[in-house]
This record gives C-alpha cells, structure tokens and sequence, in this order.
C-alpha cells in the first residue's frame, strides 16, 4: 500500500501525517482515530511505501530520544 504525506488543518491547528493514497485527496475530510476530530487535507507531498513509513517513524523516533532534553 502507498502512503501520502499530508498537510492537514482542523479548526485553525495543523498536522502532518502519512494517509493512506486512497485518503490523500485535497479538500478530503478525514476523522482521526486517536482523537476523533475531523480534519480536511490541505497539501499533498511525496509517497512512499508502508516499510519506507515505518522506516522513516522509527528513524524520526530515534532521532527525538537523543535530542530532547
């Protein structure tokens, strides 16, 4: 499955996360599980594959834990 990086923006707060490409349609409103608000995508950006995703998450996981203080 493909992955989209999006831009996206509820009640004036911005996010940005990995969508599925199915998900990733500008002007798209999408319910976010973990919070449960919805949000409308603003901006597309590059794709990339599930193990590329997991891959760049662990790898940005990584990099917080050595440099947050």
């Amino acid at each position: 499955m493909m992955y989209v990086q999006c831009n996206l923006m509820s009640h004036g707060l911005v996010d940005v996360r990995w969508l599925p490409e199915k998900f990733a349609k500008i002007g798209q409103s999408i319910v976010v599980k973990e919070t449960g608000r919805a949000w409308v995508v603003q901006d597309t950006y590059s794709k990339a594959n599930e193990k590329q995703v997991i891959q760049m998450r662990d790898l940005h996981k990584h990099h917080r834990k050595g440099t947050d203080i």
